[in-house]
């Protein structure tokens, strides 16, 4: 997050080598920590909802809600990692948003295919 906010606030004043730079950290930082927590989501998993019954589920549903709570989980880690310390709410299309500065600050530097590749990633996100 904050090679992201930094890199940000070098593209706010043009500064776009220097932005380009901890953006491309950011994504590296933010790739790193996202399979970080969905490793951490694969072990084992507290069934909450069942404790106040003598519930023994039989296979399927054990597996089935082990799934469940993994890839409730994994979805929790993208919003972990798009919130700013210190605040309650992500930031919208923090992913995306990585790829929207980029392909500007390429091209203000000239580099139009770095640009139009980050443009083609961006647009993977909103067709």
């Amino acid at each position: 997050m904050e090679n992201y906010l930094s890199g940000i606030r070098h593209y706010d004043r043009e500064e776009y080598d220097a932005a380009i730079g901890l953006l491309e950290q950011a994504l590296k930082d933010y790739e790193a920590a996202d399979s970080e927590c969905r490793i951490l989501c694969e072990g084992p998993q507290k069934f909450e909802d069942y404790e106040y019954l003598d519930y023994k589920a039989v296979l399927y549903e054990a597996i089935a809600d082990h799934c469940m709570q993994v890839l409730r989980c994994q979805h929790e880690c993208v919003r972990q990692l798009a919130t700013r310390p210190g605040r309650l709410s992500p930031i919208d299309n923090f992913l995306p948003l990585h790829y929207d500065f980029l392909q500007f600050a390429y091209f203000r530097v000239g580099n139009y295919i770095q640009a139009l590749e980050c443009t083609r990633t961006y647009l993977l996100f909103h067709p």
